[in-house]
């Protein structure tokens, strides 16, 4: 019980410490990660030259941006 609340405390003191505007910043970061991730070849490093893994992360991204950008226009 006590670990729970100091990791809450920890997250609660982040947030205030750094201001929204950071903190949103950093939410969005995550939420790129996240999102990317769901690439399995990303997810599981598959590649065994850095590379060739950041060409595929670099190509995920363009695709995750094209499907954002479609939508909203």
């Amino acid at each position: 019980m006590q670990e729970g609340a100091s990791s809450q405390d920890a997250i609660a003191a982040t947030r205030s410490a750094s201001g929204p505007h950071l903190y949103r910043a950093r939410d969005l970061i995550k939420r790129f990660f996240n999102r990317i991730k769901h690439c399995r070849r990303v997810a599981t490093c598959y590649d065994k030259l850095a590379a060739n893994y950041l060409a595929f992360v670099q190509l995920a991204s363009k695709r995750l941006w094209l499907r954002v950008s479609e939508s909203t226009t």
